[in-house]
């Protein structure tokens, strides 16, 4: 929402998701077109959901790994175990799977909504163009 330099915390968190959040970011800065309030928590709750997801996958590694290390004596004991970490991987990547179409839809209503407004912007007098763009500019820096 500023136009400063990320710090530590913001460059971990893209790092961390595996939605190109900078890039949507930056094309929407490069192109002086402010996300709505709805599209920031469209992609808000995406983004969460991913970070959410990136987690459990790392603390399902996490027991995978202590598995190898634990030694037991009950065979059926260490089988249950497996087959439970395997049906829960198999759940996350089906919500991964709901997750990437939901993220899909939002940015093809993003891009759909930039198309439609560069397309009235050229179909516009060079008055009202300006205004639009003028517009733009102070929603970019928040002024509006």
């Amino acid at each position: 929402r500023t136009d400063t330099a990320l710090d530590a915390a913001e460059k971990q968190l893209l790092n961390i998701a595996t939605v190109p959040i900078y890039k949507i970011l930056a094309v929407q800065a490069y192109a002086h077109y402010a996300l709505t309030d709805g599209e920031i928590e469209t992609l808000s709750e995406i983004v969460a959901v991913d970070l959410l997801a990136a987690m459990l996958d790392n603390m399902l590694d996490r027991v995978e790994q202590a598995q190898t290390h634990y030694q037991t004596f009950d065979q059926a004991t260490a089988t249950q175990w497996k087959q439970q970490i395997a049906a829960t991987r198999q759940k996350f990547a089906q919500r991964d799977v709901k997750l990437s179409n939901k993220l899909q839809v939002t940015m093809q209503i993003i891009d759909r909504s930039i198309m439609l407004e560069s397309t009235l912007q050229n179909s516009m007098t060079p008055g009202m163009s300006s205004a639009l763009n003028f517009s733009r500019g102070l929603n970019a820096q928040g002024l509006n």
